[in-house]
């Protein structure tokens, strides 16, 4: 079990039975995640013990994630509601302090990254990671079309979320590290062009098609975060339509966070006239469904 997923599970329980049920859990699962880097993981054990009135083990997982591990996070989330137990902390004020200290550094060395460095197959898939990702789980993600025959490759925000996570902002200015690497490959050959988004990086898509005069064969979004819908759908659907662009959406039952947003673009879409499917994926929370099947497949396969 991947830790997106494991996170996601313990989310769910989180919200169905309370912190105490969803802590135990997580902690039971350490052998899925003991090994390799899981900044995550350490914070959501910190507030899981903390909501679940264990203020000492909170502080402790706080302690293992900073000073040992030599994690850092974005200042906003150490003032999460959840670890309000620790404010005023002697020691919770240290660990915070050496965490901003670090994320500092990495935000001044923060780059944009595109793993392209050359047409390698037919089609390409350029895939963009979602909020506390990286490149390395987007191409982890979107794996099975690189079996299937096409190219992918990643683009990953400059902007730091956490040790090794990035986010997107949605400034009018991030999406343009998305826009510059599409504009690389833009003229480099290739039969088919699949521009594939996992939740915020949809967003950032989006935002491509419509202020660039970039485009692509087919755009595929995962549990899609789009908050530029809110004012722009209308002004979306048109850029889509006139760039012939077709539209692969796919969410789960169970996303509170982007159904909504899933459905509306497909209904504006669809009443305009456009080249738009919607899957929705019974059962499943913000994530991707545990194997791709052929509504993924034929991404890159059909002719």
């Amino acid at each position: 079990m991947n830790e997106d997923v494991l996170l996601e599970e313990v989310l769910a329980l989180a919200e169905q039975d309370g912190y105490e049920p969803a802590y135990d859990f997580l902690l039971a699962q350490r052998g899925a995640w003991k090994d390799g880097e899981h900044p995550q993981i350490y914070y959501f054990l910190a507030c899981l013990a903390a909501g679940a009135g264990r203020a000492p083990a909170a502080l402790e997982w706080l302690a293992e994630a900073v000073e040992q591990k030599e994690y850092w996070y974005r200042p906003e989330v150490l003032d999460d509601g959840d670890l309000k137990p620790l404010f005023g902390d002697a020691r919770f004020e240290t660990l915070r302090k050496i965490s901003e200290g670090r994320y500092e550094e990495a935000r001044r060395a923060g780059r944009m990254q595109f793993s392209w460095r050359g047409r390698a197959a037919g089609t390409l898939v350029l895939a963009v990671h979602g909020n506390g990702q990286n490149a390395g789980i987007a191409r982890r993600d979107w794996a099975p079309l690189e079996r299937a025959g096409a190219q992918v490759e990643t683009v990953q925000s400059s902007v730091v979320d956490c040790t090794g996570r990035f986010r997107w902002e949605y400034d009018g200015e991030n999406y343009r590290q998305t826009a510059d690497a599409a504009r690389i490959v833009q003229d480099a050959g290739y039969e088919r062009q699949v521009w594939a988004g996992f939740s915020a990086g949809c967003d950032m898509l989006l935002r491509t098609l419509l202020y660039t005069g970039l485009s692509c064969d087919t755009l595929a979004l995962q549990s899609p975060w789009t908050p530029l819908l809110e004012k722009e759908c209308a002004a979306v659907c048109r850029a889509l339509a006139k760039k012939n662009v077709e539209v692969h959406l796919f969410c789960g039952t169970q996303d509170s966070d982007c159904i909504e947003m899933a459905q509306m673009l497909y209904g504006a879409l669809h009443s305009a006239g456009g080249r738009v499917h919607l899957t929705l994926q019974a059962g499943l929370r913000h994530r991707f469904p545990p194997q791709m099947g052929r509504e993924y497949l034929r991404l890159v396969t059909r002719p």
